[in-house]
């Protein structure tokens, strides 16, 4: 018969403990999710870590050792932006031109978030790489489109990078169905 005793597992590189409580002896999957605890102090935490590769380990667990495995952690970025109704399509947001508040600012990976009443936006906690980043165009102004379509931006671990969302009225020639 397999016995079970507590099972914990530190992260090495930021000096984490994760508790997994009783598991069975012999072959497991440890998982790392979003749950991270510091036994000394949760306010030395980083709010701005992510895993790197996989979040799931095949280990094997034995009676008579601890068990450490190392999942890879790094620093997140994050994208800011201004959405805004370009009158003369120069891609500056010039005197007269309007922010626009409510716009749905979306990645590939399906992160999203709404723009402010300045039409400023910010979607943090992302892995370091390349997003791809557009604007639902079902909160965008009727007959209007963004000028720069889909956008690919890089992020850096611990930086921020900013973005340009113009958008401008549909040439005449251009209908879009009703919604």
């Amino acid at each position: 018969m397999k016995r079970s005793r507590p099972v914990s597992i530190w992260i090495t590189q930021i000096l984490m403990l994760i508790n997994f409580g009783l598991m069975t002896l012999g072959l497991t999957f440890a998982f790392l999710r979003a749950l991270v605890l510091h036994p000394w102090n949760l306010l030395s935490v980083r709010a701005d870590l992510t895993l790197l590769d996989q979040t799931q380990q095949q280990i094997t667990i034995e009676s008579t050792r601890d068990v450490i495995v190392d999942f890879r952690v790094v620093r997140t970025g994050r994208i800011t932006g201004l959405v805004w109704f370009d009158t003369n399509e120069n891609g500056r947001l010039d005197a007269g031109e309007q922010p626009l508040p409510d716009v749905r600012v979306v990645t590939g990976s399906g992160r999203d978030t709404l723009t402010d009443d300045k039409g400023y936006f910010i979607i943090g906690d992302l892995p370091p790489g390349e997003h791809i980043l557009l604007l639902d165009e079902k909160t965008i102004p009727e007959q209007t489109r963004s000028i720069t379509g889909s956008q690919t931006i890089k992020v850096a671990g611990g930086n921020e990078t900013s973005t340009l969302f113009p958008v401008t009225t549909l040439p005449a020639q251009i209908k879009k169905f009703p919604r």
